[in-house]
């Protein structure tokens, strides 16, 4: 990675300053994330809506798949997010076999963080430190292609430098997540219900305990999430690795290479 080559300014932001960055961040390429959520997003949640409906498994076995979905595909919009951070150009394609490649141990990294949090968030007192440490797995993993105990240690390194905003950022992915699913059902209801009055055939959430509508949402607070996440995680490469100094200093020697 250069940072000389990233499309972002390189400052210590805050939590809402990033939160902003991330969705100017996604309308720049908006047609790219539409694209992306289409496939890895609204037709997963569609089949996982009808085929938990038909074969009557219950909404916390649907819920469950939702939720394993969405850690899983979070992957494909942090390589995609990585590469816009440093390129125009993209290619879903190669998104995806880039996932595929490191599907594996991405998998593995993520399990054995994931256990390590719940074992230390027993203590309450450790949680955050231990969410903190394993929140920018993904962009360990998959960005810096690290594996194994590297990927777990320099999760942490990362997660020191950014404890206070990986906590903040924690509330803001479970709240934030809920609040979309409300938001989507909401919505949906009032348009396919309310307005042209074609009632709810797709369950109600707080009625059946999920709807479709509620899935989308759910699924739909995936991209700008992640890409909030993702861009937290250049902020601390620029706090922890000096990126902003790099530049600087490749600034000035081009600068100073050009001919008078």
């Amino acid at each position: 990675m250069n940072p000389a080559t990233l499309s972002i300014a390189l400052r210590p932001r805050t939590l809402l300053e990033t939160c902003d960055l991330a969705f100017a961040f996604m309308r720049r390429s908006l047609s790219v994330y539409l694209t992306a959520s289409f496939v890895a997003l609204l037709l997963p949640g569609v089949c996982f809506y009808g085929i938990g409906e038909s074969l009557h498994v219950g909404w916390p076995r649907i819920w469950l798949v939702v939720a394993a979905w969405s850690v899983l595909v979070q992957g494909m919009f942090t390589l995609l997010g990585g590469e816009l951070l440093f390129a125009s150009d993209v290619s879903l394609r190669r998104i995806a076999l880039r996932l595929a490649r490191s599907l594996l141990g991405y998998l593995m990294v993520l399990l054995v963080s994931l256990a390590r949090t719940s074992v230390l968030a027993v203590t309450v007192v450790l949680a955050p430190k231990a969410f903190a440490a394993s929140a920018l797995i993904p962009e360990v993993v998959l960005l810096e292609g690290l594996r194994g105990r590297s990927a777990l240690r320099r999760g942490e390194r990362l997660g020191a430098t950014l404890s206070r905003k990986m906590v903040g950022f924690g509330l803001l992915a479970v709240f934030g997540t809920c609040a979309a699913a409300v938001l989507a059902e909401a919505l949906c209801w009032a348009v396919f219900d309310f307005l042209l009055q074609l009632g709810s055939p797709v369950g109600r959430l707080l009625e059946d305990g999920g709807s479709l509508y509620a899935v989308l949402g759910t699924l739909a607070a995936v991209p700008p999430l992640t890409t909030l996440r993702l861009l937290a995680y250049a902020d601390g490469r620029a706090r922890q690795d000096g990126w902003d100094i790099q530049v600087r200093f490749q600034s000035i020697r081009a600068r100073d290479e050009v001919p008078l």
